[in-house]
């Protein structure tokens, strides 16, 4: 993840070119990314009942889910999901300023809707390689107004914390083409960037929407190919990579990542979308 402080791709180029050890030829895989960021929010329910009802545009981890999602998501058993994390789009627009996303151009790829919730529920335990996975997850857009929160049930973990979009950037993983114009040095100085809050701190559980994968799409590819047929046309998109902040909810150093074809995504069919589980230092296919 490249520091939120470039917002334009000079200043992105600029930083590849002084910060990162050969890392300038990767200016032009540079993708808009924008990162979920808990810094500054406490662990617990009083900011969320305090922002959300109120109308703030907050992003939040756990809990209560929006009231446009009723009812509460459940897997193949009638077993309530986890509620991972209910995104406010119309924060996640927000967090580059209209001028700076002009600039962009091809690089911008959003594709979300600008409006509405979008909320993530999981089992915690499917990894999404086998085609029986898709009752393991929910994907739930909902355009209510209503600020009104489903209560969470019984079996959902305690845990809860608010979070904001800033803007950030990434680059293709090591394992993924065009890995070979840079150089080994630039690829463990950008996995350092990638661990970075929006005002510098370190951070290994980084958690942003589009981009490229931190794990690498190339060795993903069979299984995406397999599960979620799609095509040169219309083909798959990470839609978020989502490292909660509760390393106990998935499990250590893993991270759930929202696959979509493009298609569906721009015909918000999120039912369509596939979840996969993901691990520190483990690119290839999960299966």
């Amino acid at each position: 993840m490249i520091p939120a402080s470039p917002g334009s791709p000079q200043a992105v180029r600029e930083w590849l070119a002084a910060d990162i050890t050969g890392g300038e030829p990767l200016a032009d895989t540079v993708t808009y990314a924008p990162v979920i960021s808990t810094e500054s929010f406490s662990v617990g329910t009083a900011e969320l009942e305090d922002f959300w009802p109120s109308g703030a545009s907050v992003c939040w981890w756990g809990g209560p889910a929006p009231a446009g999602v009723t009812p509460w998501p459940t897997n193949a058993v009638g077993s309530p999901l986890l509620h991972v994390i209910t995104l406010d789009l119309t924060a996640v627009d927000a967090a580059l300023d209209a001028p700076s996303k002009e600039t962009w151009g091809r690089a911008l790829r959003e594709g979300l809707p600008r409006q509405g919730t979008l909320s993530v529920f999981h089992d915690g335990v499917a990894d999404g390689a086998g085609a029986a996975d898709q009752r393991s997850w929910a994907i739930r857009y909902s355009q209510s107004e209503s600020r009104e929160l489903l209560s969470a049930p019984a079996s959902q973990p305690p845990e809860v914390v608010c979070a904001l979009a800033h803007s950030g950037f990434t680059v293709p993983a090591a394992a993924d083409p065009p890995y070979s114009c840079a150089s080994d040095t630039a690829w463990r100085q950008l996995d350092e960037a990638w661990r970075l809050t929006p005002s510098g701190g370190p951070d290994r559980r980084m958690t942003y929407l589009y981009g490229h994968s931190r794990f690498g799409q190339e060795a993903l590819q069979p299984v995406l190919d397999r599960i979620l047929p799609a095509s040169e046309a219309n083909p798959h998109r990470l839609i978020a990579s989502l490292t909660p902040p509760f390393a106990e909810w998935l499990g250590e150093e893993t991270t759930l990542e929202v696959w979509m074809r493009n298609e569906d995504l721009n015909a918000r069919h999120f039912e369509a979308a596939w979840c996969i589980l993901r691990q520190e230092g483990t690119l290839q296919d999960p299966s």
